[in-house]
């Protein structure tokens, strides 16, 4: 019923008047959540709009169709799961997988593959080897002159990966590079001394029990 002129305004009389809806009564229909009129770039300004961009409705004929909880594939969500448990289950899986990339990050990056400049090595010169990667591959000459390395050639380092292979390649057959072969720690074990020159290669491993670079094999 309409307000009566000078009537003393209550939650029954605006209920009655204005929203047709008491806490007895259902409004039923479709209610567009929506302002035409106001501008502000602060707020949504089609609210419809926006919920259906949070809700899947392709294929869901209403908010009660259990197809709006039905997925495709279940690998980590389960049919039946709504957002929430949805995100919550994603969340936790993605945390699993950073902490595992994080335990295997030492083995991920020494499956990479270094490859060096041309490198200069003067007599008891020194090649500084990269303390991470799996497979390293340097290009060496003498400087200026044919050269002897030194017999550590990669320093008293104990950080090379357990393994690794260092490749060695050649670069001068004029200005050639000497490793000679040295069975203490660190050194070469080699069999033979090897002197490199153009596109003459020398294969290692190193193995972290003998602290030993040991020939696997050489092409010159």
């Amino acid at each position: 019923m309409p307000i009566i002129f000078r009537s003393p305004l209550s939650s029954t009389v605006a209920n009655d008047t204005f929203l047709d809806k008491t806490i007895d009564q259902d409004k039923k229909g479709v209610l567009g959540l929506y302002k035409t009129l106001v501008s502000d770039p602060d707020a949504i300004g089609d609210v419809q709009d926006y919920i259906n961009e949070l809700a899947t409705i392709d294929g869901v004929s209403g908010e009660s169709d259990p197809n709006s909880t039905t997925y495709s594939s279940e690998e980590i969500i389960a049919n039946g799961d709504d957002r929430k448990v949805a995100i919550g289950k994603l969340d936790a899986q993605v945390k699993t997988n950073l902490d595992d990339i994080a335990d295997h990050e030492i083995r991920i990056t020494n499956n990479t593959r270094l490859v060096s400049a041309v490198l200069s090595v003067a007599d008891t010169g020194q090649i500084t080897i990269n303390e991470n990667s799996g497979v390293q591959i340097y290009k060496v000459q003498g400087d200026a002159a044919p050269s002897t390395a030194s017999s550590l050639p990669f320093g008293n380092s104990t950080n090379s990966p357990d393994g690794s292979e260092i490749i060695i390649i050649g670069q001068d057959n004029t200005n050639t590079l000497t490793f000679e072969s040295n069975d203490n720690d660190y050194g070469m074990l080699l069999n033979g001394d090897a002197e490199l020159g153009l596109g003459s290669m020398l294969t290692l491993i190193y193995d972290d029990t003998l602290l030993r670079y040991i020939e696997k094999s050489r092409n010159f």
